[in-house]
């Protein structure tokens, strides 16, 4: 039930120049990054998000920083695929 409340809070956006991380229940923030920004991106699973279909998200930018971090996203593949352009 947590889990699902959780990824409710987060949506992240992906375009051909940035990525766009909109974050919160009650009150939203919003934190983009410029493609020009990231020097990384790492997808990362653990046992139970890979059986649960679930990962997640780093994006690091210049000078070994992580910008963006969420957690429980679904469908790593599609994700992998969508950020195929950004990062080194």
């Amino acid at each position: 039930m947590y889990w699902l409340i959780m990824s409710k809070a987060d949506e992240v956006t992906i375009d051909t120049d940035r990525i766009i991380w909109r974050h919160g229940l009650l009150s939203k923030r919003v934190t983009e990054v410029a493609k020009s920004k990231v020097a990384r991106i790492n997808i990362n699973q653990t046992f139970f998000q890979r059986i649960f279909g679930a990962c997640d998200l780093i994006v690091i930018t210049s000078g070994d920083q992580a910008e963006i971090v969420v957690n429980g996203l679904g469908d790593p593949e599609q994700l992998r695929s969508a950020l195929g352009g950004f990062g080194n």
